[in-house]
């Protein structure tokens, strides 16, 4: 029996290390198909792969925080916030400065994560669907004999949305309010029978809203639990922190609201940094850290009124398009270098596999980082930083983001479907008005209105990073290639299934922002 489990675990290194060995060597023959190395590069690539015999098993730990830019945090550059544990993360591996997500908000950007495929392509584009089932990150991961886990720091990731396909546990105990300014014990108990209709109504409403999330050190706390006394290795650990996501205030103004949101962004940069800290922590404590894959990221950013805007979801700017993310792998030799490789969302699962030496599905349309994260140098030789992005938001069509327009003696109301690509140097997006896509009666528009409305935008990313400026009237030539590689992006469509939101969870999306 021994000898047996002896013999089926060389084999598998053995597979596995045969794998490796295959990717890099076709890695180094396109390489030198571009033209690109010689003797020399093809000779580091060939130790690389040397180097890499003899891994043992590794465990992965993805850290998402919601909400969360990445000026905003001091291993970034950032002067006025201190993130000593984020900082430290990253201080043990490598930071990628051009890192983007696909969709401006949760619960699309995760489905991409997860699947490693573009939104246009795993069709979550909406909180009334559900993502189908596929193959998944996690699901893979399973299939390789991994344990795999998820504790969830709020709705937008509830697992009915299709996001906890593959975990054996998927921990989504929300108990805390979004509202910030009303007191949780008057939604207890009952309203009396004599409250009029209104009354009752919001206090429904309130009392609804009362269990969107769950706080950072809870989660935190949860994780570090399981770690310590449920894990089985190698795992897959996903802790989700719901972060500085912004609150509700139902009894200030709108511009008080806003003024609040901005004010507690930083603090709750640093309340979620301190549970980061103490999740790592816990994977000391644990003698984990030495065979732990470690990655943190956000699934969007946040507009802090740039665009006269406190939120996502509404835009594609890189106030909310770009995202930071750190790899620390403990089998790398990279510590604290920041790269300007360009990743994606959609890259996650692919370098995950990469970095674990196993074999990513064909149908991703994400590409593997880890050359990055393994050999920053090399990434740099290879001109990783050059990329692009498709990036869309269906958001803007709901009825929280509603516009108006007289045409002909009739008000019209509609939104826009907003899509667009992003490369190294330029962003060209497209607004397009739709109907409200929540509002399944409204007939469509007339095509007045449309052209009216229709919006082309392109920003030259060197000139003008904070997008202020649209130069697509003089630049006719760059927007009619854009424009090419987004109808490319958007030829082949695919839609998810409807799953209409019942009223309490509806209740709980109205309070983060995501539907009126």
């Amino acid at each position: 029996m021994a000898s047996a489990a002896k013999k089926e675990g060389i084999t598998a290194l053995s597979i596995t290390l045969a794998m490796a060995s295959k990717r890099r060597l076709a890695a180094g023959r396109e390489w030198r198909k571009e033209g690109r190395c010689g003797a020399f590069v093809a000779a580091v690539l060939a130790l690389a792969a040397l180097a890499a015999c003899g891994r043992p098993a590794r465990n992965v730990l993805l850290i998402t925080v919601d909400t969360l830019r990445a000026d905003r945090l001091s291993c970034y550059g950032y002067a006025h916030n201190q993130t000593p544990s984020i900082d430290a993360l990253a201080a043990r591996g490598v930071a990628f400065d051009r890192a983007f997500c696909d969709v401006t908000w949760t619960t699309p950007s995760m489905a991409s994560v997860f699947t490693g495929r573009y939104v246009v392509h795993h069709g979550l584009r909406m909180s009334s669907q559900r993502l189908e089932e596929t193959q998944t990150l996690a699901k893979t991961l399973r299939g390789w004999g991994y344990t795999t886990a998820a504790v969830i720091g709020s709705f937008p990731v509830d697992s009915s949305f299709g996001l906890s396909q593959g975990f054996d546990l998927y921990d989504e105990a929300f108990n805390t309010s979004v509202v910030k300014d009303e007191d949780p014990a008057r939604l207890s108990g009952e309203l009396p029978p004599e409250a009029n209709e209104i009354a009752q109504r919001n206090w429904l409403m309130l009392r609804r809203m009362a269990r969107a999330y769950r706080p950072d050190d809870q989660v935190a706390a949860r994780a570090i639990r399981w770690l310590t006394a449920e894990r089985r290795e190698p795992f897959f650990l996903w802790v989700h922190f719901f972060g500085p996501h912004e609150k509700m205030y139902v009894h200030l103004s709108f511009k008080q609201h806003l003024e609040r949101n901005l004010a507690e962004y930083d603090r709750d940069v640093s309340i979620v940094d301190a549970q980061v800290g103490a999740l790592l922590r816990g994977l000391d404590d644990n003698g984990l850290a030495s065979r732990t894959l470690v990655i943190l990221h956000a699934d969007h950013g946040q507009e802090l009124f740039e665009h006269r805007y406190v939120g996502h979801g509404r835009d594609l700017y890189d106030a909310t398009l770009h995202i930071p993310l750190i790899i620390a792998d403990p089998s790398s030799g990279a510590r604290g270098t920041h790269v300007g490789s360009f990743a994606r969302n959609i890259d996650l699962f692919p370098t995950v596999m990469d970095l674990l030496d196993l074999p990513s599905p064909a149908d991703v349309d994400g590409h593997s980082v880890a050359l990055a994260v393994r050999h920053p140098w090399l990434a740099r030789l290879r001109g990783m930083k050059q990329g692009e992005t498709y990036a869309e938001t269906h958001l803007s069509a709901t009825s929280i983001f509603r516009e108006r327009m007289l045409l002909d003696g009739r008000e019209y109301s509609f939104g826009f479907v907003r899509r667009g690509v992003r490369s190294t140097d330029w962003k060209y997006v497209e607004s397009e008005p739709v109907p409200l896509v929540d509002d399944p009666a409204q007939a469509p528009l007339p095509s007045a209105l449309v052209e009216r409305k229709r919006r082309r935008e392109l920003y030259d990313l060197r000139r003008d990073p904070t997008e202020m400026r649209d130069v697509s009237a003089a630049n006719p030539e760059v927007v009619t290639m854009l424009r090419e590689k987004l109808a490319g992006y958007t030829r082949a469509v695919h839609n998810a299934p409807a799953a209409p939101l019942d009223e309490a969870s509806a209740e709980r999306l109205r309070a983060l922002g995501y539907v009126e």
